[in-house]
C-alpha cells in the first residue's frame, strides 16, 4: 500500500471520526501534498498517465525515484528550488475538471496557476502558504464567496476571473505588495471601497460584475496605471479631479457613473454607455 494511500485512508477516518487527530502537513513530502492537491481531478489523465506502480510525479518527470528518497526534480507542470522543495506550480489550458484542494498547496509555492480549465467547487484563500506571490485561477467554474483577509504577505498577484464567484469583495486591508488584482466577470455584488488600495497597486480589473453605488477615486494609490470597472451597476456623481498621473487607462463604459473627466494626452479613459463627459486637456 502506497504512503499516498495511508494518508488519504488516515483523512478518511478523521472526516469520521474527528477524535482521530488532524494530518500533519508540515510532515507530509511535497509530493504527497501535490497528490492531495489535485486529488479531486476527475480527469488527471489530461495531466499525465499513471501506469500502475508508477506515482503520478515520477510519470512526470520521467524517471523512478530513489528507493526510500522522494524523487522532485523541474518538469513542466512543476518546478523545484536546489533544495527540491515545489516553487511553482502550473497547470493550465488542460480542461481539467473536478476540484482542487487548496489547503494541500506546498508550503514553498511561489507561483500557482490552473487558469484555463473547468474546475469547480469552492475557493478557500485562507491557508495559501506564506510564500505565495503569484495566484491565478482565472477561467474555470468554481463559485461561492471568498475572503482576502488572509492573503501572504507577499503576494504580488491574484487573479480569479471569468468564474462563477459571488458576493461582496472587500479591498481593504490587503498586502501592500500586491501589483495585480483581477476579479472579473463573476458575479460579485454590493459597494466597493476603492480608498484604501495596496500601495504598489498598478492594475485592477473588476468589470462585469454586478457591483453597485457609488464609488470614490479620490485616494487611488500613485503607482496605479490601468483600473477597470466597466459593466456593472455603479451610478452617482463622481469626482475625477484627483486621479494619480500614474493613471493610463480606465474604463468607466455601461455604468450609470456622473461627472467631468479631463483626459490628457497620452491617456485613455473609456466612457462610453456611462454619463461621464469628458474633456481633452
Amino acid at each position: 500500500v502506497s504512503s499516498f494511500s495511508v494518508i488519504m485512508l488516515h483523512i478518511h477516518l478523521i472526516s469520521v471520526d474527528p477524535s482521530l487527530g488532524k494530518v500533519d502537513k508540515a510532515a507530509l513530502p511535497d509530493e504527497t501534498l501535490l497528490e492531495l492537491l489535485i486529488e479531486g481531478i476527475t480527469n488527471k489523465e489530461q495531466i499525465f498517465p499513471k501506469p500502475p506502480g508508477e506515482t503520478l510525479l515520477e510519470k512526470m518527470y520521467g524517471k523512478k525515484r530513489p528507493q526510500q528518497e522522494t524523487c522532485i526534480l523541474n518538469s513542466h507542470h512543476v518546478k523545484v528550488d536546489e533544495d527540491r522543495n515545489v516553487t511553482h506550480i502550473s497547470f493550465t489550458h488542460l480542461q481539467l475538471e473536478g476540484t482542487i484542494g487548496l489547503e494541500w498547496i506546498p508550503p514553498n509555492v511561489s507561483d500557482f496557476s490552473f487558469y484555463g480549465n473547468n474546475l469547480t467547487g469552492s475557493l478557500d484563500l485562507t491557508q495559501l502558504p506564506g510564500t505565495m506571490k503569484h495566484f491565478s485561477l482565472n477561467q474555470n467554474a468554481f463559485s461561492g464567496k471568498i475572503t482576502l483577509e488572509y492573503l501572504p504577505h507577499e503576494m504580488i498577484s491574484i487573479s480569479v476571473g471569468a468564474n462563477q464567484l459571488f458576493g461582496s469583495l472587500r479591498l481593504v486591508g490587503l498586502p501592500d505588495s500586491l501589483e495585480y488584482m483581477g476579479f472579473y466577470s463573476n458575479a460579485f455584488s454590493g459597494s466597493v471601497d476603492l480608498t484604501q488600495l495596496p500601495a504598489s497597486l498598478v492594475e485592477l480589473m473588476i468589470h462585469d460584475n454586478n457591483f453597485s453605488g457609488s464609488i470614490d477615486l479620490t485616494k487611488l494609490p500613485r503607482s496605479v496605471e490601468d483600473i477597470n470597472l466597466s459593466d456593472n451597476a455603479f451610478s452617482g456623481e463622481t469626482d475625477f479631479t484627483q486621479l494619480p498621473e500614474s493613471l493610463v487607462e480606465i474604463n468607466l463604459c455601461q455604468t450609470g457613473l456622473s461627472g467631468t473627466l479631463v483626459e490628457p494626452i497620452g491617456r485613455e479613459f473609456f466612457v462610453a454607455g456611462s454619463k461621464v463627459r469628458v474633456v481633452y486637456g
